[in-house]
Parts: structure tokens; C-alpha cells; sequence
């Protein structure tokens, strides 16, 4: 469960939370608005999420095997609790990551621009 958060939790906090405050310079650029720029950013990510998960395909593993390893990790008293909590990671992270982005959101808009950045 921890690992799962944690992969999550970061995701989120990155991707929904602060990421938006990250803006390029438009002259330098693509010539992208902030928010255009977050747009192809969201597009860009999404196409390597989708890309990495349907890389599955390229290492095939026998069906029996991909049914066996998760039975033999697990002890059979034990298996129906594990199912259960692994799907309440994902929810953690994700929710964790919320309330975390909202405080440190706040907290880089209030931190002021070194003054080489200002002029």
C-alpha cells in the first residue's frame, strides 16, 4: 500500500498541484500562453502514461504465470484483505496529495521572486 501512495501522491502532487505555477518564458518558447503550456504539458504526460502501460506487450509472460505469482505471494487467509487495501493506496495518495498541494501552492505564491528574476 505505502509504495502505491507514494507513486500516487506524487503524481498528483506534481501533475495537479504545482506543476501549473511552472512558466516558461513565452518569448523563448513556443510562443504558448501559461495555460496552453499546461495544456500540451497534461497532452505530452498523458501520451507516456499510455505509451509505458501498454508497453505490457512487449515482455509476454504465459497467462498461468501472470495468475500464479500473485497467489503464491500471498497466503490464502490473507489474500481478500490484500486486494482490498492495495486499491486504498491509490485513493491516499490521492487525497493526500490534494490537501499537500493546496498548502504548498499557497506558500510559493506567497514566496517573493529572487531579484534577478523580477527585473
Amino acid at each position: 500500500m505505502i509504495p502505491s501512495m507514494l507513486v500516487y501522491l506524487g503524481e498528483y502532487l506534481i501533475n495537479q498541484g504545482i506543476f501549473q505555477l511552472i512558466i516558461y518564458s513565452y518569448d523563448k518558447g513556443w510562443h504558448l500562453t501559461p495555460s496552453s503550456q499546461y495544456r500540451w504539458y497534461q497532452v505530452f504526460y498523458q501520451a507516456g502514461v499510455f505509451i509505458s502501460r501498454s508497453s505490457v506487450n512487449i515482455i509476454l509472460l504465459p497467462y498461468w504465470a501472470l495468475i500464479l505469482l500473485p497467489i503464491l505471494q500471498v497466503k490464502p487467509d490473507v489474500r481478500e484483505f490484500s486486494m482490498s487495501i492495495s486499491s486504498l493506496g491509490d485513493a491516499i495518495g490521492i487525497v493526500v496529495a490534494g490537501f499537500a498541494s493546496i498548502l504548498l501552492y499557497n506558500y510559493v505564491c506567497q514566496t517573493s521572486l529572487p531579484a534577478h528574476l523580477t527585473a
